[in-house]
């Protein structure tokens, strides 16, 4: 299964809720995410590919000329665990 953008943004969704802005995301809201996205029959190389798109979505927002529009102050996806590939 190939990662799908739409799918983890769908799922960030799902575990904040629909009233919370960009930057009120936390480290345990992409967590979970991942954890959800643990349990999906995709590699691991995948959830890495998700959370390798949230952290570059992340950072974008994080500009100074897109801060005033998210008011993200920090990568809530940096502190995160990739997850080590299958040996």
């Amino acid at each position: 299964m190939r990662a799908d953008p739409a799918a983890s943004a769908f799922l960030l969704l799902e575990v904040t809720r629909s009233d919370q802005t960009a930057a009120d995301v936390t480290r345990e809201h992409i967590d979970a995410l991942l954890t959800e996205l643990d349990k999906q029959p995709i590699s691991r190389r995948t959830v890495n590919k998700h959370r390798a798109l949230l952290h570059a979505i992340f950072n974008f927002s994080r500009f100074p000329d897109q801060r005033a529009r998210w008011g993200v102050e920090q990568n809530p996806v940096t502190d995160t665990d990739a997850r080590t590939p299958a040996s």
